[in-house]
């Protein structure tokens, strides 16, 4: 079963990461998957605009280090060889689409959990469009982690908000995130396919 999935349809390229069970999660697997299709998206010229989704009740959780968050515990905080190697593997900004050189606009159809490296995944894209159950939020401080993409959250959120999500590490739901502008639009989950898909269909009727 492929981890991300990757449909063609009228103009417009639908990602989806598909690692439901695990919400989403950024493994390396995934991460190499997607960074094929960011490719191919980039270099199609049959394609003019991307929706990004996750299958099942997560946009995307972040990377997957639920194990080694326990490991770590274990190890009185030294981090496991395994967290190493597997940044060496597929580092996560590979997963990125800006690391492409993509001139197509993408948009992030958030359906539920963005957190983390997903956050920044939807950051990323050019329009963001979350469903009503949606939550954001950056954990990375409360597991001892960097958040690498702080900065970036920043241009897109009032310091105040972002310093206050970064410290407590509290999440925001979907109609606080418009309010704050980190997304434009939140709609109910059984219509947030068919917006971002409406959206796209409008942008597709001006020149590539």
């Amino acid at each position: 079963m492929p981890f991300v999935l990757y449909e063609k349809k009228d103009k417009i390229a639908y990602i989806t990461l598909n690692r439901p069970e695990k919400f989403n999660a950024l493994s390396p697997e995934l991460i190499n998957e997607l960074s094929k299709i960011w490719v191919d998206f980039r270099d199609d010229d049959s394609v003019w605009v991307g929706i990004f989704t996750g299958a099942g009740k997560a946009f995307c959780s972040g990377v997957d280090i639920a194990s080694d968050v326990e490991m770590l515990s274990l190890l009185g905080g030294k981090p496991p060889a395994r967290v190493i190697s597997w940044m060496k593997e597929a580092p996560a900004w590979r997963a990125s689409p800006a690391n492409y050189s993509i001139s197509k606009p993408i948009i992030a159809a958030i359906n539920g959990h963005c957190l983390g490296g997903g956050l920044w995944l939807a950051l990323e894209s050019d329009i963001r469009i979350a469903a009503e159950a949606a939550q954001f939020g950056i954990p990375e401080p409360r597991l001892g982690m960097p958040a690498s993409f702080t900065a970036l959250f920043q241009h897109y959120v009032p310091p105040g908000i972002a310093h206050e999500m970064l410290i407590t590490c509290d999440r925001i739901g979907a109609q606080r995130a418009y309010e704050v502008g980190l997304v434009n639009r939140v709609v109910s989950s059984d219509q947030l396919l068919q917006t971002a898909t409406e959206m796209a269909e409008r942008i597709c009727q001006n020149s590539p």
